[in-house]
């Protein structure tokens, strides 16, 4: 099974834990399968730089960097064939379904209501955390 998890999810799975960090869990056994693109790694680089998590990563005594090369391990990174036109109104919202699409993925697992309420794209259901787990 391959799975793209948007990066609201992986951002609570990575310092809180519960539900997404059981999701995040998923992709570590060896019939699953996390997939991500660079530009999603971008993305979550971006996040993990902001002030609001320096604390917590230094707590853990890790650098923004060094957490995403950490994650790099984990992950399956697809290159991405661009959506042939836009989806949704915020652009880092079409990244995750041209991933999706591009790594062949089984679920995208978010948060975020823009994505939720698409229910499915090309196929490739759209869930929140405790659905997926639910699910597999």
């Amino acid at each position: 099974m391959r799975f793209v998890v948007d990066t609201n999810i992986l951002i609570s799975a990575f310092f809180w834990g519960g539900v997404p960090g059981q999701v995040l869990e998923v992709g570590k056994r060896s019939l699953s399968t996390l997939v991500t693109s660079e530009d999603l790694l971008a993305e979550l680089l971006d996040v993990l730089e902001r002030d609001k998590f320096s604390e917590r990563l230094r707590f853990i005594n890790l650098t923004p960097t060094e957490f995403l090369r950490n994650y790099r391990e984990l992950v399956d990174i697809v290159p991405v064939e661009p959506l042939p036109q836009p989806v949704c109104d915020d652009p880092d919202d079409d990244a995750i379904l041209a991933c999706a699409v591009s790594g062949e993925a089984d679920y995208i697992v978010s948060g975020d209501d823009d994505l939720l309420r698409l229910v499915m794209y090309e196929n490739i259901p759209i869930v929140k955390p405790a659905q997926f787990l639910s699910l597999i």
